[in-house]
């Protein structure tokens, strides 16, 4: 199994990187604030794993 098979270990990667070498791309307050709640583990915690072969889109989705 790949590394990006799994949409968990994804998520962990792209955390682990470091923040100055990201760039979002228009840098609008909606984007920033969807990038937080991803990037930051903290506020990652707030989402719910819903991806699965029988399962429809989102993968993710926030509990809030």
């Amino acid at each position: 199994m790949s590394l990006y098979d799994d949409e968990n270990k994804i998520i962990e990667s792209f955390q682990k990187v470091r923040e100055k070498n990201i760039c979002i791309i228009p840098e609008t307050n909606a984007l920033c604030k969807i990038f937080n709640y991803i990037y930051n583990k903290e506020n990652w915690k707030v989402w719910e794993s819903a991806f699965g072969k029988g399962n429809p889109p989102p993968d993710f989705y926030l509990k809030i």
